[in-house]
């Protein structure tokens, strides 16, 4: 936070925003804040486009993933040119053209689909190739990761994840380790308040769960 870092920074002002969560991050409007001098822009970025749990999205679709969770300068910016260095996202693109299972099926079963159905089926696509270039052989391991990733991340149609607008909240991924950690402190904290005592005859609300 010295004078000549924050220029640096280029935070146009945003740095009068910062607030201190409990846990120590600043954060801009409940968003974490990355700084530039360290490699932890880099190590999400990764996580959140190159591991099994994120399997390659594009940069628009990785920009609206990670900006409900992190804020930085010029993080869009970043996050476009981080994508397009990225090997296994050009030879995916370079293998487009090539019938890979689902796009051929249709064609041969001669089912006619809808844009967005052959938008989504294309991204599929996409997603399959890059487990195999990245974890090896065999389509069919791989389904599990797709189906997590593909559900867990931003689409413009509905703009929000697929998840989200089934559950009404965010699906657990490594890359939400802030919400997480949130969580478990509400949990602590809730286990040590001091129990409610009623009368009978008063009216409650019950939240109960299965237990195992």
């Amino acid at each position: 936070m010295k004078e000549e870092n924050v220029k640096e920074e280029n935070l146009c002002g945003m740095d009068k925003e910062f607030e201190t969560h409990p846990n120590g991050t600043l954060c801009i409007r409940n968003m974490s804040w990355l700084p530039c001098f360290t490699e932890l822009r880099d190590l999400i970025m990764h996580e959140l486009h190159k591991s099994k749990y994120s399997i390659h999205p594009g940069s628009d679709r990785m920009y609206h993933d990670l900006k409900q969770l992190y804020w930085w300068s010029n993080m869009k910016t970043n996050i476009a040119t981080y994508v397009s260095k990225c090997l296994t996202c050009s030879k995916v693109n370079a293998e487009y053209q090539k019938p890979f299972g689902l796009l051929s099926l249709q064609k041969a079963l001669g089912t006619r689909l809808d844009g967005q159905s052959d938008r989504t089926i294309q991204t599929l696509e996409d997603m399959i190739r890059a487990c195999v270039i990245n974890f090896g052989k065999g389509r069919d391991r791989h389904l599990p990761l797709v189906e997590f990733s593909y559900n867990k991340s931003y689409h413009t149609s509905i703009k929000v994840a697929p998840f989200e607008a089934l559950y009404g909240r965010k699906c657990r991924s490594p890359i939400c380790w802030t919400e997480a950690a949130c969580d478990r402190q509400k949990s602590y904290a809730d286990v040590r308040h001091k129990p409610l005592e009623f009368q009978v005859g008063d009216k409650v609300m019950l939240k109960v769960s299965p237990w195992k």
